[in-house]
């Protein structure tokens, strides 16, 4: 019980210094410009801060120790294909990203495009958050009752409410210097639990010794063929590469280069962060073989292992961990909601106010669909591959429309249909196609979409400008 009440008492601390920096930043928004993009004013610390704790969520911690876990060494393909898609982000893209001058992703799709491909996109993209805060839910449930237990339906539903009330307060700019705080305690915990995790697994020699052969298989293994490989790093690395959380980031730096070094810098901490989460996940696998409940993996290993006086701290960097996603989840999609989907009916001024109220009501409906799935690795793959199917081949394309023509009714159809179809092939109402995953069905129709479009303008040049 004593443990108990330390635990509750440090995560208390915890939520108020969060809630005391989304209060005091709730105090200073003067525009919708504030709220949403942070008055695109923030510099390459905070930039680089907030990237990457937004990138590191539920799915790379609890669900990235669970892959390794099951999959050995080559799980960790998980957490780099997210590092090289951030890579070629700042590489490539987040320069011309900024150069946009929007509050949201769909807004950049209509710069693209048209109004048509922005409603597309924005109802896409709002579905693939709604999932991706699910997961969150699910994530803050797995840590909160492996040491608390009981009532799982109960502190799934507090842990949505904190998400959700401290994410109203204050707006991106809440969301960073909360995301800077997080940011610290996840580096603090990943550099305590990773030597912490070798020592008890009796050293690197101890641990190599104690694996089943196909653990330190790399980059594929026995249980996880090349093919399973290529389709993880796609997986997480497109939606870095073009991404609605990720994007919410860019836009609000004070300028293109902040923006590109701050997705580079993410990249690499992104990558140490998967080599980190690789030895915690082995030395899990190597002392405690056989959960058969991948979601607890990392709790347990936590429980079994970490002292009931530093219980509380533990917590509270998964926490935030989780917390650093959730925010920017949340904020993404009721921005989605007041700027895309219902800005052209209400006032500026109403937009602030009615992107509190939908952040509300996106909160609950994350905490249903937590409810109904109770994989957090289905959950993930639902929302990557909706986001992926539809989204990805479309803006990418759009970025270099100078190069590859097609006409806005052709995104706006590659955009519907393939995320569409990726989510009626992900629930199986539709069969898939040798074996691919969901994701590759949307893509491929997406892909099929512009193609035909391209050759359509091709052989009707007199209408090439007037359609696009």
């Amino acid at each position: 019980m004593a443990t108990i009440l330390s635990i509750a008492f440090t995560i208390f601390l915890y939520f108020l210094a969060v809630f005391s920096i989304g209060w005091r930043y709730s105090k200073q928004l003067r525009s919708v410009r504030y709220y949403f993009v942070a008055n695109r004013s923030l510099g390459f610390l905070p930039s680089t801060a907030s990237l990457s704790a937004t990138g590191i969520g539920g799915s790379a911690t609890l669900v990235a120790t669970a892959y390794i876990y099951q999959f050995g060494l080559a799980g960790i393909w998980m957490n780099l294909g997210s590092a090289i898609g951030l890579y070629f982000l700042g590489l490539l893209l987040a320069r011309k990203v900024y150069s946009y001058d929007v509050f949201s992703l769909p807004e950049l799709v209509e710069k693209l495009f048209d109004k048509r491909a922005r409603l597309a996109a924005a109802i896409v993209i709002l579905a693939a958050e709604i999932a991706w805060l699910a997961l969150t839910i699910q994530a803050a449930e797995a840590i909160i009752t492996a040491f608390i237990p009981g009532y799982p339906i109960i502190l799934s539903l507090v842990a949505t409410t904190i998400f959700v009330l401290y994410t109203v307060l204050g707006g991106q700019f809440a969301i960073t210097y909360t995301d800077v705080l997080q940011f610290w305690l996840m580096i603090a915990a990943i550099v305590v639990m990773v030597p912490y995790s070798l020592y008890l697994a009796g050293g690197a020699e101890g641990l190599f010794a104690s694996l089943p052969g196909y653990a330190l298989q790399f980059p594929a293994s026995d249980k996880f063929s090349l093919s399973s490989v290529i389709t993880l790093t796609l997986l997480l690395g497109l939606p870095h590469l073009v991404g609605p959380d990720i994007y919410a980031k860019i836009f609000s730096a004070k300028d293109g280069q902040t923006a590109r070094k701050a997705s580079l810098w993410s990249a690499f901490i992104r990558a140490g962060w998967a080599a980190g989460i690789a030895v915690i996940g082995l030395s899990a696998l190597a002392l405690m073989p056989g959960i058969k409940n991948s979601n607890t993996v990392l709790p347990l290993f936590l429980i079994q292992n970490i002292s009931p006086l530093f219980s509380g701290i533990v917590i509270a960097a998964l926490l935030a961990i989780l917390m650093s996603s959730a925010d920017t989840i949340l904020l993404t999609s009721s921005t989605i909601v007041s700027h895309d989907l219902l800005g052209n009916i209400i006032s500026e001024q109403q937009k602030i106010s009615t992107a509190r109220s939908s952040t509300v009501v996106i909160g609950i409906l994350a905490f249903i669909l937590a409810l109904y799935f109770k994989s957090m690795i289905q959950t993930l793959e639902l929302g990557y591959a909706l986001f992926s199917g539809g989204m990805i081949l479309p803006i990418l394309f759009g970025f270099f429309r100078n190069r590859f023509s097609f006409s806005n009714e052709g995104a706006f159809i590659a955009m519907l249909g393939g995320g569409l179809y990726t989510i009626l092939v992900k629930l199986q109402i539709l069969p898939g196609f040798w074996s691919l995953h969901a994701m590759f069905h949307g893509m491929g129709l997406a892909l099929l979409v512009l193609i035909l479009d391209h050759i359509r303008l091709f052989f009707t040049p007199q209408h090439t400008a007037k359609e696009r």
